[in-house]
């Protein structure tokens, strides 16, 4: 079995029991790093990479917004993106085909400017003219990068302070990069972010938006915890035990990174004290949420029936949003 991380790195493991041979630290290191590519998020990749490797066209011009709630995994989706594609070409040239930077709190162009030309991490030490606009720096330094997609995350610092518009000189920033041949534009956004992009005049009909949401309870969710729990370093069957799935989607929300904290935590519980455990229990869980939301109801507690859980489910599943990928105009 191979689990991969997002970190990058892969660990082999021939037989269960090796994980048993690694040092508490690591065991719990692996847990965390865990990054479970379901059917969806695999949409959202393809069609991410597919804008990147297409020729310049007028679809590919739009920018796009990868739209959802917080603690999603947006971040940790376009970040695993970003190191898949090869960063040099061999002779030390630092080559970025997704770079990605984030707004510092500040609207104006020349902020936002100088953190592209930051993120760019271009190692040759460049000489500009004197008086040389920051946003003339930043597209020569994404040239010499041969930069295809450049990734905003926290693109929710460009809302004003009032959280209900965009600043002008941050649209016209924007609309200036989109002008850029070569360049597709992503923005890592919340719903209310997207909605005020998405009706602003000078953006209408510019903007794409793919949304990632939590998994709804049901088969989705089973199958994305079979691949979880074949992959920490517990004991198989930790996770998909009788009435687990349940109790685990209420405790995350359906979120995946909320999953991954969880069974984190957990796992540093089964590996403390004097009962040291190669499997996850629902006690583990249970001390983990009282950790993760003390002022929430904990799922893991007692002794619940499966209807009980199901029925808290269905009752929370309303404020769930069942879509993902593009937007019924682009789809």
């Amino acid at each position: 079995m191979t689990c991969s991380v997002a970190s990058g790195k892969t660990y082999a493991v021939v037989v269960r029991e090796a994980w048993r041979d690694a040092s508490a630290s690591l065991r719990l290191d692996m847990t965390s790093d865990q990054f479970i590519f379901t059917s969806p998020i695999k949409d959202v990749l393809r069609k991410l990479r597919l804008r990147v490797e297409e020729l310049p066209s007028r679809k590919s011009k739009c920018a796009i917004i990868l739209s959802g709630p917080d603690g999603v995994g947006k971040t940790a989706l376009v970040k695993h993106f970003a190191e898949s594609f090869s960063q040099s070409d061999g002779e030390g040239l630092d080559y970025r085909p997704v770079v990605i930077a984030s707004p510092t709190g500040k609207n104006d162009s020349d902020t936002l400017a100088k953190a592209v030309i930051s993120a760019c991490n271009w190692p040759v030490q460049l000489r500009f003219r004197s008086g040389m606009p920051s946003e003339d720096r930043m597209n020569y330094v994404l040239a010499q990068c041969r930069t295809r997609m450049l990734i905003l995350t926290r693109a929710d610092f460009l809302l004003s302070d009032d959280e209900r518009r965009i600043a002008s000189e941050t649209v016209r920033f924007l609309v200036r990069l989109l002008d850029r041949s070569s360049l597709i534009v992503t923005l890592v956004a919340s719903p209310t972010l997207s909605n005020i992009l998405n009706s602003h005049p000078k953006l209408r009909g510019k903007l794409s938006t793919l949304f990632l949401g939590p998994i709804p309870y049901g088969k989705r969710w089973y199958k994305a915890l079979e691949q979880y729990d074949a992959g920490i370093p517990f004991e198989t069957g930790s996770l998909t035990a009788k009435g687990m799935p349940e109790m685990l989607h209420l405790g995350s929300e359906g979120r995946l990174p909320c999953l991954s904290r969880l069974t984190r935590d957990a796992g540093r519980f089964a590996l403390s004290g004097a009962k040291r455990s190669d499997r996850i229990s629902k006690e583990h869980f249970e001390k983990a949420f009282s950790e993760f939301r003390p002022q929430q109801p904990n799922p893991f507690s007692g002794d619940r029936d499966l209807s009980s859980l199901l029925a808290e489910i269905d009752r929370r599943a309303s404020g769930i949003p069942d879509h993902f990928g593009l937007t019924d105009g682009e789809k």
